[in-house]
């Protein structure tokens, strides 16, 4: 990801360091995805380096999470679904939403009119922190953090980190969840199973 986005708030990466929160607001005169939203070829350039994350990846998470009995799932953040339809090729009748930024949603729908799963997948704008689609399965890939050099990434641009497996149990029970499952992939991620606590 070598667009300005990154590159600025990367210039002030030892700001991020030192102070463990981005300096995107203070590198592009607003939060990073206000900052891509404004700049749409950006935001896709953003998108696709999710997808290429996906392309290399997906089928160990897609293998590692079970959809038996799931009738509709929610792809949240995820640009053009990718892990979604992944998904939907081994379940041929799960539902899927992909919903993501407003701006992101708005090219997805045209991608998704164009792939297989149209007629199973709506796409939908808005932001997580405030609500998201129903679903009985909520896929969050690159979404909370996972460690590694992404954990630099997140930190320069949107004051993300990794977690530890306990840091996600944390997270899981503020949010009223419980976890009952973690799958490693084979893949640098792993797959994290939570319900209703």
């Amino acid at each position: 990801m070598t667009n300005s986005a990154h590159w600025l708030t990367g210039h002030s990466f030892g700001e991020s360091v030192r102070s463990g929160h981005s300096q995107a607001r203070n590198a592009l005169g607003m939060s990073f995805f206000d900052y891509l939203e404004q700049h749409p070829a950006q935001a896709a350039e953003f998108s696709a380096g999710m997808s290429a994350g996906t392309a290399m990846w997906g089928q160990n998470l897609a293998d590692a999470i079970d959809t038996t009995g799931i009738r509709r799932a929610v792809d949240v953040g995820e640009a053009n679904g990718a892990l979604l339809s992944r998904l939907q090729d081994a379940n041929a009748e799960l539902q899927g939403v992909v919903f993501d930024r407003p701006n992101i949603a708005e090219s997805a729908k045209a991608m998704i009119a164009e792939s297989a799963y149209a007629s199973r997948t709506d796409v939908v704008g808005g932001d997580f922190f405030e609500s998201v689609p129903s679903g009985d399965l909520y896929l969050l890939k690159f979404i909370l953090g996972h460690g590694g050099m992404m954990d630099l990434n997140m930190l320069a641009c949107v004051d993300g980190r990794g977690r530890s497996r306990e840091e996600f149990d944390m997270l899981l029970e503020r949010a009223g969840l419980r976890r009952t499952k973690a799958r490693t992939t084979g893949a640098p991620q792993s797959a994290i199973e939570a319900i209703a606590a």
